[in-house]
Formats: C-alpha cells, structure tokens, sequence
C-alpha cells in the first residue's frame, strides 16, 4: 500500500539538508514509535533477517517532491514558507506497517527533517492520502522516484555500488526480490513459475548524458562518525515477471537500502 504524505511549515523560510533521506527515515521510525515502541525499536534495530545475513525493513520512501525548484546553499535546501512538499511511502505490510504509520501521525502531527549542526525544519502533517494500486501484471514501464542502489561485495571493505547501465544488475535486484519474497512469506525456495526481467531504458541514459548524468551520490548519517556515501541511480526502465514479485517490488522497493529511500518507483503504463 502507498501513501503520499504533505507537509508544510509556519516557518517563513524552510531549510532541509540535500542529503535528507536518512533524517527523513528518522522522522519514519519516530512516528511508529508513536503507534508501537516495541515494533518501531524492533523494525530500527533488528529487521527481518534472512539466511543471508540480510536485514529487510518492507518500506520504502520517494524522494521529496517540491512544488518549485529548491536553491541549494551550503549542502542545504532553501524552499518556500507558503509552500507544500510531499513524499510518497509505502509498504508490502499493510496491516503491521502501514496502519501502525498512519495511527503514529495522528498520535502526533510533527515531521522534522533536519540534521545535527547543519538545519532544522518542524513540519506539520498537513495531508494522507492513500494512493491507489496500479495493475501489477506483465511488463510494467516504470520510472525511478528515489535512487535504485545496487552494491557487490569484491573483497574490499566497501561495498562496489554499480553504474546504470552494468549488465550485473538485472540478476542482482532478480536475487534480492526472491530473498524479499522468501523472507516475507518464510519460504526455504520459490514456489512459483515465471521469468523476471529488469531492463533498463539506455536510450534514456544516453540522451541524458550518460550513466554519469543519472547517478545520484547520497550521504547517509552526515556530519557523524558513521557517516557513509551511498550511490544509485534514476532513470525509467521496465520490469516484468511473477505477479507477486512485482507486487512486491512497488510496495518494498528495488535494489538495496529502500528503508533509508532507495529504490521506489511509479508505473506509468503496463505493455502488454
């Protein structure tokens, strides 16, 4: 299930980092803390783990959408005061994710997105609004609406985050969806039929630029001893496959790090 959140603020002049997804995941787990501080603790800290060592959250967020483009000023976004934003959240756990969130917003309406020695903005939860499902069947054409993140481990202490266009993504997101799917259903194998295809628009990626010009470098936990870069990429591309793996994929994301948003994505048509 996906929701699309609107925010304002009284404050005349708005600032957010430009590296907001991981204040704004923050902001996610403090209001389902409010519904449930044991769920919320458990989601934060433990996950559902996988026998590979994976932690799956089930959610994911979209970048911020803003009604005007944002000036940027030293790694920060200068926004309007009059103004609304909005993001979209969503879930394959709708019962255990979804309402906990919605009844953690009424419990409290405040949404700050803001980091440590950097900016800080109060906003208010102005509006809720569930979105309707689009039809998840056959070949979906579909486009990137936070970064997609997909990493391979080649021995070095950091993770190798792929480009666009490397050929070792489609199999990569393939294998994580089937541990989502494992993990959610709690299944020693896949029991369904069906071929999955991921395939990027190159045409997309050329006429942008390159793969370059749609690679999105993010850092996560900033100004702290922790602090990492993590990288993806936006671009449209079309997925097709299994009816639950693709019901999956809208709901929890693509790709790596969907819980500190990565990897959620619109369908704007289905080919059929």
């Amino acid at each position: 299930m996906r929701l699309k959140i609107t925010l304002k603020t009284s404050n005349p002049e708005p600032v957010v980092p430009i590296n907001y997804q991981y204040p704004v995941a923050s902001a996610i787990y403090r209001i389902l803390k409010n519904a449930e501080p044991e769920f919320s603790k458990l989601l934060h800290e433990k996950g559902y783990p996988t026998e590979h060592n994976r932690r799956f959250k089930f959610f994911t967020f979209s970048k911020m959408f803003f009604p005007n483009p944002a000036r940027v000023k030293n790694n920060t976004l200068l926004l309007n005061g009059n103004e609304s934003i909005y993001f979209l959240i969503s879930s394959f756990n709708e019962e255990e994710f979804i309402k906990k969130f919605i009844i953690g917003l009424f419990e409290s309406q405040e949404f700050p997105i803001g980091l440590k020695n950097v900016c800080h903005t109060n906003f208010k939860v102005a509006f809720v609004e569930a979105l309707p499902e689009p039809v998840l069947q056959g070949t979906l054409k579909c486009i990137a609406i936070s970064p997609v993140c997909v990493s391979v481990n080649d021995g070095s202490l950091q993770p190798t985050y792929l480009r666009a266009l490397d050929s070792r993504i489609p199999d990569a997101i393939k294998k994580n969806l089937l541990w989502k799917y494992r993990t959610l259903f709690n299944k020693s194998k896949v029991d369904f039929d069906g071929e999955f295809n991921f395939q990027i628009d190159a045409d997309y990626i050329q006429k942008a630029g390159g793969e370059e010009r749609v690679s999105k470098l993010i850092t996560i936990k900033e100004n702290q001893p922790d602090e990492t870069k993590v990288r993806g990429f936006i671009a449209p591309f079309t997925l097709s496959g299994p009816d639950i793996l693709l019901k999956i994929a809208y709901n929890c994301g693509i790709g790596e790090k969907n819980s500190i948003g990565f990897g959620m994505f619109k369908v704007e048509n289905t080919i059929n």
